[in-house]
């Protein structure tokens, strides 16, 4: 679950059929916690939104980022007065994606069938390997340096295989630890 990008999910309680009653406690089951909420059904409070969706249904709008940070199991339970609380519920792992603003191609070369390209965005350092696809990448040697101006941007070196698929190729990028690539939004 991305910090930084509210996740909307359905939760289908079982045995309880009063959902405006209930409660819902956010944590983390593993991982450090930032900050603990507790959310009755029509509240909202730090990045987060819980409504009844139905008999034995809640709508929960929640920043993995304001509960828990990178790492963090975020975790959900149930309280229902006077019946008391369910077993903690794995929501999901709270992880930082990468946001990439430009992608450029120079002609500086990288070896004998690569060349060096460079990103500009936020949160670079998740990034350990790029390439054109999802099964084929190069690791990323370098770390993100500041670029000057009023903006908190990035900038990332990295080495990307020649030619590339064709013009205006989707750049992949795998964050630690994935075996497969994501495709991004930049292209070439």
């Amino acid at each position: 679950m991305p910090a930084g990008i509210p996740a909307g999910l359905v939760l289908n309680l079982d045995r309880v059929h009063d959902s405006a009653r209930a409660q819902l406690e956010l944590g983390c089951q593993s991982g450090e916690l930032r900050h603990a909420l507790t959310l009755s059904a029509g509240t909202q409070a730090a990045g987060a939104s819980l409504t009844a969706a139905g008999p034995g249904a809640l709508y929960l709008s929640v920043d993995p980022g304001a509960v828990g940070y990178p790492g963090c199991e975020l975790s959900a339970t149930t309280i229902v007065d006077p019946d008391g609380k369910s077993d903690p519920y794995i929501l999901g792992r709270v992880i930082r994606i990468p946001r990439l603003d430009k992608f450029t191609l120079t002609s500086e070369k990288a070896g004998d069938a690569s060349y060096i390209g460079s990103v500009d965005g936020h949160d670079l350092d998740v990034i350990e390997k790029v390439g054109w696809d999802a099964a084929n990448g190069l690791p990323v040697d370098s770390i993100p340096t500041p670029v000057p101006g009023d903006h908190p941007i990035q900038n990332l070196r990295l080495a990307l295989p020649w030619p590339a698929p064709g013009p205006h190729a989707a750049l992949y990028i795998w964050l630690r630890g994935e075996s497969q690539g994501r495709k991004t939004s930049v292209t070439y």
